[in-house]
C-alpha cells in the first residue's frame, strides 16, 4: 500500500511496516535533496514492488520457523519418550529379578545330655615365690647362676666381699683363745682360793664377750652368702659383679612351678556344687589342644561383695615345668549330668548388634510353583561349650537345619542352596523338610 507525502512530489511506501531497508533514494539528509530528484513512474512501481518482496520473505521465514519448532518438538519428544520407556522397563524388570541362589554349608540341630560345666577364668600362680635379696650390705664378688636356672635348697647363688669381715673373726678368734686360756688359768687358781671370785667373774665375762663377738662376726660373713631357700627356678638376673648390693635390693626371683596354683573364682549361686577336692581341668593358650588336670584345694572364706564372686584355688601338677606364674586359665569344673539340650557347632552362631542367632533353613513355595530354600533368622542363646560345640535356647526344635557356613552373605529371607561342607561328603549333609533337592552339588572356586 502507498501513501502520499503532499511535502514531497513524490509517493513513498511505508518500507517501516515490513521491517525490510528502505531504499537509497528515500535515504537524502533533507527534504531539497529529495526535490531534487526526478522520480518517474517507474521508480515508484520499484519501490511497491520491493516493498511485496519483503513481505513475501517474511512470511517465507515464519513458515521456516514454524517448521523448525516442530521438528525440535518432535525430536525432544521422541528423547523424552525414549528415556521413559527405558527407565519403566529397567524397573520392570528389577522388580522381577531375583538372585541367584547362596551356598551354603548346614548341618542339623541335634539334643544331647550333656555333664554340667562350670567355668571361670583364672590364672596360675607359684605355690611359692620370692625375689631373693641379701640381709646384708656389699659388694658381689661372686654370682654362681644364670637367668633361667633350677637351683636346689641351700645352693649358693650370690657372694659379696666379706674380707673385713673375715679379719675381725680371726681377731676375736685369737682373742677368744687367749680369754679361754686365762678363764682355766683362773679357775684352777680359784679352787685353790689364789684370786677372788670377782676377779674369776671378770674373766669368765670376757670369755662370753669373745665368744658373741666371734659368732656375731660369723653370722656377718654368713649373710654375706645369698643362697636358695628352696627349690625352684630362678628369673632373670638383676644384678652383676662388682656392683654395690644393699640390703634388701633385688637380685633375681625364685619360684617354685611344681605343683603350682591356679586362681579363679565364680558366681555364689554356684557355691553348693563345689567342694575341696574337686577334680577341675584348665586349657592355656600358649598350648592349643592341651588339657590340664587338677582339684580344687581352697575356698575362700567370703563373697566379693562388689562382684559376688567367691574365690577358689586349685593345685595342678608341673612337672616339666611348662606352666609359668601369670598364665591366662580357662577353668573347668565338672558338676554332674545336665538336662538334655539343643546343641549346634559354635559356627553356626551368628553375632552382631542385635544379640545371637542361627539361621534355620526352610523350604518354600517359589513364584513359579518349585519349592526353594529360604534362610529364617533365629534368635538364640548360648549355654554350656564343649570342644567346637554350643548348647542353645531358642525357636528352634530338634532336627532343624541351620547354616554353619556363609552366614556373612545373609539376610531374613535370602534364597539358598547347600552345599557340603569342607568336613562332609553329600551322605553327611541334612535335608530340609518339604525340599525336593535341598543338595547342590560342590562350588569350586575358578
Amino acid at each position: 500500500m502507498l501513501r502520499y507525502d503532499p511535502r514531497l512530489p513524490i509517493v513513498v511506501a511505508p518500507y517501516s511496516r515490513f521491517g525490510c531497508e528502505q531504499p537509497e533514494l528515500l535515504k537524502s539528509s533533507s527534504a531539497q535533496d529529495v526535490v531534487a530528484m526526478s522520480w518517474t513512474r517507474q521508480s515508484v512501481s520499484g519501490i511497491a514492488h520491493s516493498a511485496h518482496r519483503c513481505a513475501l520473505r517474511r512470511k517465507i521465514m515464519s513458515k521456516r520457523m514454524a517448521m523448525m519448532l516442530a521438528v525440535l518438538l518432535v525430536i525432544f519428544g521422541g528423547i523424552f519418550g525414549y528415556k521413559w520407556i527405558e527407565q519403566k522397563f529397567t524397573a520392570d524388570y528389577l522388580a522381577s529379578y531375583q538372585p541367584p541362589p547362596v551356598p551354603i554349608s548346614a548341618t542339623a540341630v541335634l539334643v544331647e545330655t550333656w555333664d554340667r560345666q562350670l567355668r571361670a577364668t583364672g590364672s596360675t600362680v607359684a605355690v611359692r615365690e620370692i625375689v631373693v635379696s641379701s640381709e646384708a650390705d656389699g659388694v658381689i664378688s661372686a654370682i654362681h647362676f644364670d637367668s633361667g636356672d633350677s637351683v636346689a635348697r641351700g645352693d649358693l647363688l650370690i657372694e659379696l666381699d666379706s674380707q673385713a669381715e673375715l679379719a675381725s673373726l680371726k681377731s676375736y678368734q685369737a682373742r677368744l683363745h687367749l680369754a679361754e686360756i686365762n678363764f682355766d688359768r683362773d679357775s684352777k687358781m680359784l679352787s685353790r682360793s689364789l684370786i677372788s671370785t670377782d676377779q674369776f667373774d671378770r674373766s669368765k665375762a670376757e670369755l662370753d664377750e669373745i665368744k658373741a663377738l666371734v659368732e656375731q662376726t660369723q653370722a656377718i660373713i654368713a649373710q654375706k652368702s645369698v643362697r636358695a631357700p628352696f627349690d625352684g627356678k630362678l628369673g632373670i638376673r638383676q644384678v652383676s659383679e662388682g656392683q654395690y648390693l644393699a640390703a634388701g635390693e633385688a637380685a633375681v626371683t625364685l619360684q617354685s612351678l611344681d605343683p603350682i596354683f591356679v586362681d579363679f573364682s565364680f558366681p555364689e549361686q554356684h557355691l553348693p556344687d563345689v567342694h575341696l577336692g574337686q577334680a577341675l581341668t584348665f586349657t592355656i593358650k600358649a598350648y592349643p589342644g592341651r588339657i590340664f588336670t587338677g582339684r580344687v584345694t581352697a575356698i575362700d572364706a567370703r563373697v566379693d561383695e562388689r562382684t559376688r564372686n567367691i574365690a577358689v584355688r586349685g593345685e595342678a601338677p608341673n612337672p616339666e615345668h611348662q606352666l609359668l606364674p601369670g598364665m591366662f586359665a580357662d577353668v573347668q569344673l565338672n558338676l554332674g549330668k545336665g538336662e538334655p539340650a539343643m546343641v549346634v557347632p559354635e559356627t553356626a552362631i551368628s553375632h552382631s548388634l542385635y544379640g545371637q542367632a542361627v539361621f534355620e533353613i526352610v523350604s518354600r513355595l517359589s513364584p513359579a510353583g518349585d519349592s526353594e530354600l529360604v534362610v529364617r533368622r533365629r534368635p538364640v542363646e548360648t549355654g554350656a561349650e564343649q570342644g567346637a560345640r554350643v548348647q542353645i535356647e531358642g525357636e528352634l526344635t530338634a532336627g532343624a537345619v541351620v547354616v554353619i557356613n556363609g552366614q556373612n552373605k545373609l539376610q531374613e529371607g535370602t534364597r539358598v542352596k547347600i552345599v557340603p561342607g569342607p568336613d562332609q561328603s553329600s551322605e553327611d549333609v541334612p535335608r530340609v523338610e518339604g525340599a525336593a533337592d535341598p543338595v547342590a552339588a560342590p562350588v569350586v572356586d575358578g
